[in-house]
């Protein structure tokens, strides 16, 4: 999955698992032709399976493409696709959203993850990564540490902060570690996860507390980031 959307494959390609036609095999990688399945959205997620591939995108759609002897696809038929179609969630619980796929490497199957906020149209919370090296990724790992007193060998009972409900808003909240200096907290919210798509959400905590609101409407989704920077 690349940083400008786009997602690539290479190898095997007998039952279209690559996502592009005309070819049986790739040694080097192609681009999967998301073609209308995709169109305005960005991929937040991929997974593998025996041979079909799977994709989340921002929007909430997820598409699949590849062998679908087994229903793997999950479009309602048993027709295999060398393109993306859309799988079918409308069996699943009203107002439902795929929030995490999973597949493996010889399954004819696939996992998700399902979000129901109560009496809402489901919002989510998401990771975000930046592409770094071996020593940024090592640096940017202690900054986190650090800022959410967390100890890898178990010693410390700090754990980053889990968003929640609470009311009528999707509420991110924690008091800043004792002895934890020289931090400053942010949050941001997203409904589309593009680079440019990012708002600001205000801190209402005061002292030591923390607290990241993000009020519920009538949007189809909503994506909420930490931000952690040393000064």
């Amino acid at each position: 999955m690349c940083t400008d959307g786009t997602l690539a494959t290479w190898g095997w390609n007998n039952y279209g698992e690559l996502g592009v036609t005309g070819i049986l095999q790739s040694t080097i990688p192609v681009t999967v032709d998301l073609g209308p399945v995709t169109a305005g959205t960005a991929p937040t997620q991929i997974a593998v399976g025996g041979n079909h591939s799977l994709v989340l995108c921002a929007n909430g759609t997820l598409a699949a493409w590849g062998d679908n002897a087994n229903g793997q696809l999950g479009n309602a038929s048993l027709t295999p696709s060398a393109v993306p179609v859309v799988v079918d969630l409308s069996a699943l619980t009203a107002g439902a959203g795929c929030m995490m796929l999973a597949s493996g490497s010889a399954a004819q199957h696939n996992l998700a993850v399902l979000g129901i906020p109560p009496g809402v149209t489901p919002h989510a919370a998401s990771v975000q990564s930046l592409a770094l090296d071996g020593a940024g990724q090592e640096a940017a790992s202690a900054l986190i540490a650090y800022a959410f007193g967390l100890d890898p060998a178990g010693n410390k009972p700090g754990q980053l902060p889990q968003a929640q409900w609470k009311g009528d808003s999707y509420v991110i909240e924690f008091t800043q570690p004792a002895g934890v200096t020289n931090i400053n907290y942010g949050a941001e919210w997203s409904a589309t996860l593009l680079p440019d798509s990012w708002t600001e959400i205000p801190d209402t905590g005061t002292g030591g507390a923390h607290i990241f609101s993000l009020p519920v409407d009538a949007a189809p989704q909503r994506f909420m980031r930490l931000k952690v920077t040393g000064r």
